[in-house]
């Protein structure tokens, strides 16, 4: 039981693309290894798109990611893997800690104890992520 989403992150301080995987135990906060994809999209439509992708899947089989030996991480299933693959692990933080969370308008605040908050932007999968994060006993503020 999972769930990923797509969004802009901001932790610690540096905003940017990112990803957000929640499992029944824990929240991985990820970034992308590279956004050539991104970038080839902008500036060469699909095409660009389809370039930057593989660039991206080529930096990625080059690294070493502790993420993907994780317990967590290889009960997923496989297109869920691939996506986590293709980006690196910024925080790992226990849901069962988890202090509260508030809905904004445009996503979510995550509060830890002795962590500063983490921002998510990404409205697209808010209400599944509301509704799962209910599902797994965290406490929502709204």
């Amino acid at each position: 039981m999972h769930i990923l989403v797509n969004g802009l992150l901001k932790i610690d301080g540096k905003s940017g693309n990112g990803l957000i995987l929640l499992t029944s135990r824990s929240a991985f906060f990820l970034r992308p290894i590279s956004d050539a994809a991104q970038s080839g999209a902008f500036i060469g439509g699909v095409i660009g798109a389809l370039i930057g992708g593989l660039i991206d899947k080529k930096k990625a089989a080059g690294m070493k990611l502790e993420h993907m030996d994780d317990s967590e991480v290889q009960e997923l299933d496989e297109k869920s893997k691939k996506a986590v693959s293709k980006a690196t692990l910024v925080k790992k933080l226990d849901l069962g800690s988890m202090q509260q969370v508030s809905p904004t308008f445009w996503g979510m605040k995550f509060i830890w104890p002795g962590i500063d908050e983490i921002d998510f932007k990404g409205k697209s999968r808010k209400k599944k992520m509301l509704a799962f994060l209910r599902q797994v006993g965290v406490q929502i503020v709204e």
